[in-house]
């Protein structure tokens, strides 16, 4: 009687587990390193900053976005860099406005920094 029990339970295991669909949870991508992100940035004196493109991050650079910027996230904090007219990869740093100042901004302002 055990026997047919205990037969009966792992006949009914097996089925559920061969019947039981695949998870189906979308998988969480996680940058592997830097991508290249120049489509987010907008030079300053271009004017499309300040129309079209109102939703791009702010760029003060030489360059503007003629040359290619790379950005990583980590641990929520975002690094961005550009490369300069000779290859070598130069620090955007990112201002921060103090909310409720004159110069509070809510649009992230990225500066070339060499």
């Amino acid at each position: 009687m055990l026997k047919r029990i205990l037969a009966a339970i792992v006949l009914a295991v097996g089925i559920a587990a061969v019947a039981a669909p695949a998870a189906s949870a979308d998988p969480v991508y996680y940058l592997p390193g830097p991508v290249d992100a120049t489509d987010s940035f907008v030079g300053v004196l271009d004017p499309a900053a300040y129309g079209s493109r109102s939703d791009a991050s702010l760029l003060i650079s030489p360059y503007g976005t003629s040359q290619p910027i790379r950005c990583s996230w980590a641990r929520g904090q975002g690094f961005c860099s550009q490369t300069d007219l000779w290859g070598n990869h130069v620090t955007l740093n990112r201002l921060f406005f103090v909310p409720g100042s004159a110069t509070y901004m809510d649009r992230p302002v990225y500066v070339f920094t060499p």
